[in-house]
């Protein structure tokens, strides 16, 4: 879709606009509105395929570390596209400079009616062949100004994005201080927490993972020795959740001192998303579930 011409998706657009065509009881074939829907058939496909590939790009380094704080497949695209604003911003950039810069598709379905279905650069066009070099300068550097406003618009939103974030003082009493209590240590119960059996995890025709069998109990500690490759990642990644397999895996839900059910993975390539790190700790706060009223005080 990135490859269509303009003129033919304009005579696809008027085709669904005619008065015969699926769409024509709208009426709005020759008329500003038929030129917006022709421009936005031209920039969808630019904003969705290069959209795509920041957020692949972006989950390649932090998708399964958000994916295991609990965001799922949607929140974890959203996320990604926030981390990568500017990337965004110059997708939107183009798309604006494909959809300003369109003429073909605009004539065939809004017609070439002066001072109202026009573009601009049809505008500076046609009054640069008819000899009026003055009014065709005005004319571009009025889009100019455009351009220079959408991008002082976007660099404002990056410079507030950013800023340093004011955190409050923080909250000192007179009371002394108590030590801290002294934990119990952790028996060992029959109920295991982490059960696979046969568990066997494959990427297409690659077995990353075969039959897999090992039991946790709590109070374990289970170090996983192996050469590069052999799958121990892969077998971490799986007891988290973050990957089907075959066989059987079963997790029992933790409840650590009464808390809610949790699990942790600290992951090789640590991850951050490009905010403060207030944004981050608030996000880490909002995917485990923590009440909105708490967030920013915790």
């Amino acid at each position: 879709l990135l490859a269509l011409p303009a003129v033919v998706v304009g005579l696809l657009v008027y085709l669904l606009l005619s008065r015969s065509g699926p769409l024509g009881e709208l009426g709005i074939l020759f008329t500003p509105s038929a030129m917006v829907v022709a421009q936005s058939v031209l920039v969808t496909p630019l904003i969705a395929a290069l959209s795509r590939r920041l957020v692949l790009a972006a989950l390649a380094d932090g998708g399964d570390q958000l994916r295991s704080l609990g965001a799922r497949p949607l929140t974890t695209a959203l996320l990604m596209l926030v981390h990568d604003r500017m990337g965004v911003a110059t997708v939107l950039l183009t798309a604006f400079a494909r959809a300003i810069a369109e003429v073909g598709a605009v004539m065939i379905v809004g017609g070439n009616i002066a001072g109202v279905t026009r573009v601009m650069t049809t505008t500076i066009a046609l009054e640069t062949s008819k000899g009026d070099l003055a009014l065709a300068l005005a004319l571009g550097l009025v889009l100019l100004a455009v351009v220079g406003a959408i991008n002082g618009a976007i660099g404002l939103l990056q410079w507030i994005a950013t800023r340093p974030q004011r955190i409050g003082p923080p909250v000192t009493s007179d009371a002394e201080p108590r030590p801290p209590a002294l934990r119990s240590p952790v028996v060992a119960e029959v109920t295991p927490l982490l059960v696979a059996e046969r568990a066997t995890v494959r990427f297409g025709s690659l077995t990353a993972l075969h039959d897999a069998s090992l039991t946790v109990h709590r109070g374990d500690r289970l170090i996983l020795v192996g050469a590069n490759g052999s799958g121990k990642t892969t077998l971490l990644r799986l007891l988290h959740g973050l990957l089907p397999c075959e066989g059987r895996f079963e997790r029992l839900a933790l409840q650590p001192e009464g808390r809610l059910p949790r699990a942790a993975m600290l992951f090789q390539r640590p991850f951050l998303l490009s905010l403060s790190v207030w944004r981050n700790v608030w996000i880490g706060l909002w995917l485990n579930g923590v009440p909105a009223a708490e967030r920013s005080a915790r």
